[in-house]
């Protein structure tokens, strides 16, 4: 039968393909191995002289890796031990720090704590703790012993810790008065309430720690006083809730005020029959008073806001509960503080099913496992050596690592001191960085200034020379203008005119027949051919700033005045001056 087959003969379900991943991560590992193995192998083989280790390899390698893997779980399995023996060890030194114990009595704590692992399903580490707790309680080093079990059983019973069991059973005990061969009973009757309510051992813990010693002082029984929180653990009000309730509801029953004897006598109650001399309830004082409420309560003699106008709002409501629960039956008030009183044994029972079952066995397995564990590192020794191994160490290691520091000092100084140079490097580097970026944006910013001025101050000059050649066209002065303009170039024309007639008649002399002067173009002509030659010129490179007609035509008359002196100095020259 096959692994798989019994898990599946058992009721357990099978995850196949969960199965089938792991079965190929194993035969992959299994071959990764192999293959590192066989080049190994082959890479010795191949050296002259090591032929023969690699055959020795190949037939070692099993061995090598059982003896890994051996190793390997030794230090796991050594790692395990130790931590579980340092948690014994902690909650011990602990019981030592709050007792002062002498260390024969801490023998008999660690072997208590040992003797609850092995006999429960608790671990000596709780149990230490458990121990604590009753040593803080005051209780001594036999108390503490004797304690333990009912603790143990109290733990059981409401699924608690050890430290949390011992906590609240020495509260009890502590604020009722009690002695610590009581503990049996308190843990009793605590079980017993969780048993028969829904009260927890928990909850229960915390109404007892909220109430204090009122009801101990008041006379009352610890008996009476859970059956009380079971009862407003029904009701919804449980924990440190009911202890506040039932607390300020006690100290407004038993007040000595006139309103108290007022409110008590409306409902035919006379607290002096029902209290001592001392003020403090009798045996069922408190249950009888609280009947006699609910009696006032069914005849009409008072209401149930009546109860909340005297004791309180929220304590009203739980006292007013108490009394509607002192009727005859099975949840009465009655019947739960006899049930408590009968609870003698319930803590042993009930802790007794917390072994039973799977879950019981693998939680007392493994319990027993750590206390096998301890015993093993304290009687062995191991505990021992391991500490004086790492004693050994905590002594030697500091001062070697000390030693090597100075020793390295000199090589780390200059490194120490290279770093730094090379931050100051770099800060100075970025200093100048930032420094020359300043630079040149104050440099940069009055030529952007003044080139940003430039081409504003062009843009807007040709915006209003359009609009002041515009205005001279449309007054009389443009026109003005035109006609003194017309006039000197028609003078102009008409000198040149003459002086080309001077010239062909000059041509006509034999002297300079051979070379004749050229005649002079009118002006106008002239005039017409550099304007072309200009517009020309800025329509194939795109001149900026020539754009406007008025503009060409100031460089026309400009090109036509040096034309025309170019050309009299060719006839003054022709002429012989």
């Amino acid at each position: 039968m096959t692994v798989r087959e019994l898990i599946t003969k058992l009721g357990f379900k099978v995850d196949n393909a969960k199965i089938n991943r792991f079965n190929n991560t194993m035969n992959n590992t299994k071959q990764r191995v192999s293959g590192v193995k066989d080049k190994f192998a082959g890479i010795l083989s191949q050296i002259p002289g090591l032929s023969g280790i690699s055959t020795i390899f190949s037939s070692a390698t099993p061995k090598i890796a059982a003896m890994a893997v051996a190793i390997g779980a030794a230090v796991v399995a050594l790692k395990k031990m130790t931590e579980t023996f340092i948690k014994l060890d902690e909650g011990l030194k602990n019981i030592r720090r709050i007792t002062l114990a002498t260390a024969k009595d801490m023998q008999k704590f660690q072997e208590r704590a040992l003797e609850v692992g092995e006999s429960s399903v608790f671990s000596s580490e709780q149990a230490a703790k458990a121990m604590q707790f009753l040593a803080q309680a005051g209780l001594t080093v036999q108390q503490v012993m004797k304690a333990v079990a009912g603790t143990l059983q109290l733990a059981a019973a409401g699924n608690l810790d050890l430290a949390t069991a011992a906590k609240i059973s020495t509260r009890v005990m502590k604020s009722n008065k009690l002695e610590v061969e009581d503990l049996a009973r308190v843990n009793d009757i605590l079980v017993e309430t969780q048993r028969t309510s829904l009260a927890t051992v928990e909850s229960l813990g915390e109404a007892f720690s909220t109430l204090g010693n009122i009801g101990k002082l008041s006379g009352l029984r610890l008996e009476e006083l859970s059956a009380v929180f079971g009862i407003l653990a029904d009701n919804g009000m449980e924990g440190s809730i009911a202890g506040t309730l039932f607390r300020n509801g006690l100290v407004r029953m038993l007040s000595p005020a006139k309103k108290t004897t007022e409110f008590m006598n409306q409902m035919g109650i006379n607290l002096a029959e029902f209290t001592d001399e001392t003020g403090k309830f009798q045996e069922e004082g408190l249950v009888n008073i609280l009947a006699k409420m609910n009696q006032a309560l069914a005849e009409g003699r008072v209401k149930a806001v009546d109860f909340t106008k005297f004791f309180g709002q929220r304590a009203g409501r739980a006292i007013l509960t108490l009394a509607t629960q002192t009727q005859e039956g099975e949840d009465s008030l009655r019947s739960y503080i006899q049930s408590m009183k009968d609870a003698g044994g319930v803590a042993e029972e009930s802790a007794k099913v917390v072994f039973e079952g799977l879950s019981g066995a693998i939680k007392q397995f493994k319990s027993r496992m750590e206390v096998a564990s301890n015993r093993f590192m304290i009687d062995s020794g191991l505990a021992k050596v391991i500490e004086e191994f790492v004693r050994f160490f905590s002594d030697i290691l500091p001062p070697l690592i000390i030693t090597l520091g100075r020793i390295l000092r000199p090589v780390f100084l200059p490194l120490i001191g290279a770093f730094k140079l090379l931050r100051g490097i770099g800060l100075a580097l970025r200093g100048i960085l930032k420094l020359a970026s300043a630079i040149l944006n104050v440099a940069f910013f009055p030529i952007k200034l003044v080139l940003d001025a430039i081409i504003w101050s062009i843009e807007t000059m040709s915006i209003l020379w359009k609009d002041f050649v515009k205005w001279l066209k449309e007054t009389w002065v443009g026109e003005v203008l035109a006609d003194i303009k017309n006039f000197f170039v028609d003078m102009i024309d008409w000198v040149i005119n003459n002086i080309n007639l001077l010239i062909d008649n000059l041509n006509k002399l034999p002297i300079i027949s051979k070379n004749k002067i050229s005649r002079i173009d009118p002006l106008r002509e002239v005039m017409n051919n550099t304007k072309n030659t200009m517009i020309n010129i800025n329509q194939r490179n795109n001149i900026t700033g020539l754009n406007n007609g008025n503009e060409i035509v100031n460089n026309i008359e400009d090109q036509t005045r040096a034309v025309f002196q170019i050309e009299l100095q060719k006839l003054f020259v022709a002429a012989g001056f």
